[in-house]
């Protein structure tokens, strides 16, 4: 009886004591260490603002950077394109940066290094001078474009009139400010104290020198055309009809014009005098035609010709290539000042406004 009154008392005390260490224990408020643990995990990449360093590669599926930046810091740092396309040619790309060059390279032999010989010359180099006027870009074979242009977007050159020495002439222009202007095609050997001499004879008292380029034209630049300006020009004969007084008209004409074919243009034109001469290589001659077409010049038997108009006050008639149409031509008058245009053809014997059919 004794024993078991002492087994009950131990029972009792031992679910006593059992509670009450459970309760302690569901109540208790966690305190953290004061220093964590070393050797820590560090934290994933997704969380916190601190830069994390990876010792070796990083492969992911996608990769988007959402404002800052993204760099790569090595010596002749490079980023690799690696193509899984099926569709032959594919190739592996390369940007690559060295010194003052950077290069678009592919990898022509599919041997998975970016720098054997199979791969030069490479597609694209952009080298960085010491100042902006030795940069420069150059590829491994052909640039193609329908247009190229100046760095503005201006001046723009149509790739079907490149290499075309038909379509590439100098201009004269003689100016009488407020009164009258008069273009002509000239040879390429001439220079701008040419064509100021020429404008000074013409009565003029402003000159500008530039050239046409296919459907384009410079009426303030020679430079534009300086390297392709070497052709000469259709004919080095003119016909000049002028109002005394009032405006004067030049053109380049087939060398069989005479006398009398210029005087019938003046009459056309509404002008009441004519006169006729030649350019030679760095100079003019009014009046003296027997040394025409000659030293080189050729002699078109058509040429087409642009005229811009002030109705009642001046006309501006100017040889052109072949290539320009009515566009063109209303594009050069608006560049004059003039409000009209017209478009024709001077012939072996004659001229024609409006029917260009027959122009060369």
């Amino acid at each position: 009886m004794h024993l078991h009154r002492t087994t009950l008392h131990l029972l009792a005390l031992t679910i006593l004591f059992t509670g009450f260490a459970g309760y302690t224990f569901m109540n208790a408020a966690w305190t953290p260490p004061l220093d964590p643990p070393t050797a820590n995990v560090d934290a994933p990449i997704n969380v916190g603002s601190i830069d994390q360093v990876k010792s070796a590669g990083l492969s992911v599926d996608a990769l988007s950077v959402i404002g800052g930046s993204m760099g790569i810091t090595s010596p002749g740092p490079r980023i690799k394109m690696t193509n899984t396309s099926t569709v032959p040619p594919s190739f592996d790309w390369w940007l690559y940066a060295n010194g003052p060059s950077f290069y678009l390279i592919a990898d022509r032999d599919g041997n998975g290094n970016w720098n054997t010989p199979a791969e030069a010359p490479w597609p694209m180099q952009v080298v960085v001078g010491a100042t902006s006027t030795s940069d420069f870009v150059k590829f491994s074979n052909a640039v193609r474009s329908p247009k190229y242009c100046d760095e503005v977007g201006l001046n723009c050159f149509l790739a079907s009139s490149l290499g075309k020495s038909e379509d590439v002439y100098k201009l004269c222009t003689a100016i009488t400010p407020g009164n009258w202007r008069d273009t002509i095609i000239v040879p390429s050997t001439w220079t701008a104290a040419t064509c100021a001499s020429f404008a000074t004879t013409q009565g003029a008292t402003l000159s500008t020198f530039g050239c046409i380029a296919g459907d384009k034209y410079y009426l303030r630049n020679d430079h534009a055309c300086d390297a392709a300006s070497k052709n000469p020009i259709p004919s080095n004969k003119f016909c000049s009809v002028v109002v005394p007084g009032s405006w004067r008209d030049t053109m380049a004409v087939p060398s069989s014009w005479s006398n009398s074919e210029c005087a019938d243009y003046a009459r056309t034109v509404g002008a009441t005098s004519h006169t006729m001469g030649c350019f030679t290589a760095t100079s003019f001659v009014f009046g003296n035609t027997t040394t025409c077409n000659t030293g080189g010049s050729t002699d078109a038997a058509d040429m087409k010709i642009c005229s811009a108009v002030v109705g009642g006050n001046w006309r501006d008639t100017v040889n052109v290539p072949a290539s320009w149409d009515y566009g063109t031509c209303a594009s050069f008058q608006s560049s004059t000042g003039a409000a009209e245009s017209g478009i024709g053809c001077v012939l072996p014997s004659g001229f024609s406004y409006g029917d260009t059919l027959g122009c060369s």
